[in-house]
């Protein structure tokens, strides 16, 4: 039986893309024969092991146990089970739920697979900074677009003072907005999950002799001692994470009284699954590339956030759009321009033109504020 922690290999039998481009060059991890955590109260049968149809296949290299209603046999049942002269109504029953509760299994498998891929971060990490790489989609104009109004914000709340605050960026990947404030004169520390990010983090700071503190760390349980800092800075993590209360929690208490909270992510909209679900994932003209970096039913409305964010004692200052500035077609446009490598995923940004805006119904940004205590 499958227990949680186990790490079992996925069925591969996706085609490739017809095309060579860039988008197709990041086939979806669970199309390429990698492996997957299996989450608890999960039991995959022989078919959702990537092993045949025909059940325990002694031909398989792989053959564990048959995990079906005869739990821990060797070797499978008679496919038949009213051709066996013991088996009744009842046992023939059994099988048929049996056959279809591994149908369930088999699809909740499926939906878990085109969940967020969380696991890109780490394959792609060394690439943040590459423009050909489809994490460089939110440094273009995203980076500029988003600090200019953490800057505004900033400046309404410090003053000029912005020098030598301690600034943490939670989910800092390779450094983007890390380096914006570390560029202000703020002392910064970045957190983010995964080594390799922080590897080319440290890399890309060290070649523009920045002096940043990254650590490798969780958004749940951070790396940093009570009240350490300022302010603390989550962009595009928050629709990431299965514990959004706890990453706030835990934000809210490495802030100092009175610190400030920055953050953005993407609302659950309808106009949010067409544009970061249908047309950036899922659409074979348009989608930057096979892997599922987002899925809907994680995305956070501003009320939900802003609950949230009243239970760990921030109270929300402001709320205000972050989207593409150009129009809807430019955006179809320009993204299918991507997907056929016509343009990098850096250009793509630019062309975007990504920035504050008035709507928040794909995507916002704004600050809270720890109440003092």
């Amino acid at each position: 039986m499958a227990k949680h922690g186990d790490r079992l290999p996925c069925r591969t039998g996706a085609p490739e893309p017809a095309t060579g481009t860039i988008g197709s060059s990041f086939r979806s991890y669970y199309e390429v024969g990698h492996r997957v955590d299996v989450p608890a109260g999960i039991t995959l049968s022989p078919e959702d092991r990537g092993y045949p149809r025909e059940y325990g296949d002694p031909s398989h290299p792989d053959i564990r146990q048959w995990t079906g209603p005869t739990r821990g046999a060797t070797s499978p049942p008679s496919k038949n089970p009213a051709s066996s002269p013991r088996t009744s109504a009842r046992s023939s029953a059994l099988w048929a739920l049996s056959e279809w509760v591994g149908g369930v299994v088999s699809l909740t498998l499926r939906v878990m697979e085109g969940s967020v891929d969380n696991g890109v971060y780490d394959r792609l990490g060394g690439s943040w900074w590459d423009e050909t790489s489809p994490l460089n989609v939110l440094h273009g104009s995203v980076t500029p677009g988003r600090f200019a109004y953490f800057r505004d914000v900033l400046a309404r709340q410090f003053g000029a003072g912005a020098a030598g605050l301690r600034v943490l960026d939670i989910g800092c990947g390779g450094g983007f907005l890390a380096e914006e404030f570390a560029a202000l004169g703020c002392r910064v520390t970045g957190v983010d999950p995964s080594p390799a990010s922080i590897g080319a983090a440290r890399a890309h700071a060290a070649g523009r002799g920045l002096r940043i503190d990254y650590r490798v760390g969780v958004g749940e349980e951070l790396p940093a001692p009570d009240a350490a800092f300022a302010v603390a800075c989550c962009c595009d993590v928050l629709e990431h994470v299965s514990d959004v209360d706890r990453v706030i929690s835990e934000t809210a208490r490495v802030l100092e009284p009175g610190g400030l909270y920055l953050f953005d992510t993407i609302n659950r909209t309808r106009a949010s699954k067409l544009l970061a679900i249908k047309a950036a994932q899922q659409w074979r003209l348009t989608r930057l590339t096979d892997v599922a970096f987002h899925d809907w039913d994680m995305f956070i409305t501003p009320a939900e956030l802003a609950a949230i964010l009243e239970r760990h004692g921030l109270a929300p200052g402001e709320t205000t759009g972050l989207g593409a500035r150009a129009t809807p077609l430019a955006v179809l446009r320009n993204l299918a321009s991507a997907r056929l490598g016509r343009i990098s995923y850096g250009e793509l940004s630019r062309r975007l033109n990504v920035g504050q805006v008035s709507s928040t119904a794909v995507s916002y940004m704004g600050f809270a504020t720890k109440t003092q205590r």
